[in-house]
């Protein structure tokens, strides 16, 4: 009987140690293959997991932003209605996430059940390519993004996109920085240009902002009026500095020596600097740009004249803020004015945008 044991227990040793053969002894292995697979998984880069809902859409947005156009996710343990969520995941980012409702215009999806998980196909239809993809930038707050407004006008470029809070992603806002970044860069203002606004998704904590710039010139010629723009300032600048009045008087004569006020006529420094002639907003942008030249505070007002559109500048000179229009009054005396002087002769402007022009310097005397 004892040998017959031994014998037995020799059989079963032997049976174990061929391949295979421990899987009918083992009933261990079944708990432990969702792990194996898990890290199958890991191995390929290309196919993601997930375990719940916030899962699949983080891999449907991952996909998005790889620009993939089709991607892959095995889902485990999962206990929700996986065909409705799907939808419903696929649905959320198309129409509320920023990049998805931005970048896409469709997702679809297919799965089938593998045993213990479901493997997921997404497919996508992208309306942006890669590269309008990876060139949104991150800009929240109203100066970050006059920046990047006043970086993409400087350039002539024909988009910008960026991310931003729902706080600042207002239309009027917006516009609004538009026109204070072209202002704000005389040396490239060769002329307003349309601008449209398209926001991704219309509402939400997070948005995604489309400007498009439209201008009269192309990009190449814009940058050509540029050159030209800069060399006819570098001449003015470089006249003879020696005067009796301040700077900014001075750049005032020189100004008005190369240029005709022309109410009709163009409104860039181009149409100024290099065309000769130019109504009250070239005046004031080509008059801002030797300022900046000059290192004198310079500004442009956007206001009415007798209930007419018109534009002038305000002036940092002799300690104070004066009002500099350059269509009005040869005379030294004519150029700076003060608020009192600008309001009895028929000006409006919004006072609470600009520096309030008193007519008197830092250290309490009128300035002559």
């Amino acid at each position: 009987m004892k040998r017959r044991t031994i014998a037995l227990i020799l059989t079963l040793c032997a049976l174990l140690s061929l391949p295979g053969c421990g899987s009918l002894f083992d009933r261990t292995d079944f708990a432990v293959a969702p792990h194996q697979e898990q890290s199958a998984i890991q191995e390929d880069g290309s196919i993601l997991h997930a375990e719940n809902y916030a899962n699949l859409v983080s891999c449907v947005q991952h996909f998005v932003f790889m620009g993939q156009q089709e991607g892959k996710v095995r889902v485990y343990k999962y206990s929700g209605d996986i065909e409705s969520d799907l939808r419903t995941a696929c649905r959320e980012v198309l129409t509320e996430d920023p990049l998805g409702a931005y970048a896409l215009s469709d997702i679809s999806f297919t799965y089938d059940r593998i045993v213990s998980y479901y493997e997921c196909t997404f497919h996508f239809v992208f309306r942006r390519t890669k590269q309008e993809i990876s060139s949104i930038v991150n800009a929240y707050g109203d100066t970050s993004i006059r920046k990047e407004i006043k970086k993409a006008m400087s350039g002539f470029d024909s988009t910008l996109t960026f991310r931003t809070a729902n706080y600042y992603a207002d239309r009027t806002n917006l516009y609004k920085l538009a026109q204070e970044a072209y202002y704000a860069s005389p040396a490239t203002a060769m002329g307003y240009p349309s601008v449209s606004i398209s926001l991704f998704p219309e509402s939400g904590d997070v948005r995604i902002v489309e400007m498009q710039f439209s201008y009269d010139h192309s990009p190449e010629e814009m940058k050509q009026h540029a050159d030209e723009v800069a060399a006819a300032a570098a001449r003015i600048m470089g006249l003879e500095t020696a005067t009796n009045g301040s700077v900014a008087e001075l750049l005032c004569a020189r100004l008005l020596q190369a240029v005709t006020y022309a109410p009709d006529g163009g409104s860039s420094v181009y149409d100024a600097l290099c065309l000769g002639s130019a109504n009250s907003e070239g005046l004031a942008l080509s008059y801002q740009l030797l300022c900046k030249q000059a290192d004198i505070p310079c500004q442009i007002v956007q206001g009415t004249l007798s209930g007419i559109p018109h534009c002038w500048n305000i002036v940092e000179a002799d300690g104070a803020h004066w009002h500099v229009d350059l269509t009005r009054g040869a005379a030294p005396q004519e150029r700076l004015r003060s608020d009192a002087d600008m309001t009895s002769n028929g000006y409006y402007w919004s006072k609470d945008d600009y520096p309030h022009c008193t007519g008197v310097s830092e250290a309490g005397s009128e300035a002559s």
